[in-house]
């Protein structure tokens, strides 16, 4: 079994390849997958074999977006105990690689670890 849920990572020569993998649902996002992103994307940047991080998705569709199963529960008076926010702050990472400048504070706490 994978250690990452909703995803899959490899390293392939010099390139860590992270797959969405939900194609049944268009790989819509989950909070368990932003989970395992991080943490993927995180393995990726410590590994010195890997020069180039790409992301894709199995099947027929790249992301579908938050997963709407996901959003109908989401209610107003918990907004930040919604799975999502669980995920965004539950664990945090070291991206820094020292390749380039840290852009991560221009875009946001959510998705700076991307870039």
């Amino acid at each position: 079994m994978s250690q990452y849920e909703d995803l899959s990572y490899e390293v392939k020569g010099n390139v860590g390849v992270v797959t969405l993998d939900r194609p049944d649902k268009l790989n819509a996002w989950t909070a368990a997958m932003e989970r395992s992103i991080k943490q993927a994307l995180a393995a990726a940047v410590q590994d010195d074999a890997v020069r180039v991080i790409v992301i894709t998705g199995a099947g027929r569709g790249f992301c579908a977006g938050a997963d709407m199963n996901m959003l109908q529960q989401i209610q107003p008076t918990n907004w930040e105990d919604r799975e999502l926010a669980k995920a965004t702050r539950e664990e945090s990472f070291d991206f820094s690689s020292g390749l380039g400048p840290d852009v991560s504070p221009h875009y946001g706490d959510r998705f700076g670890y991307l870039f």
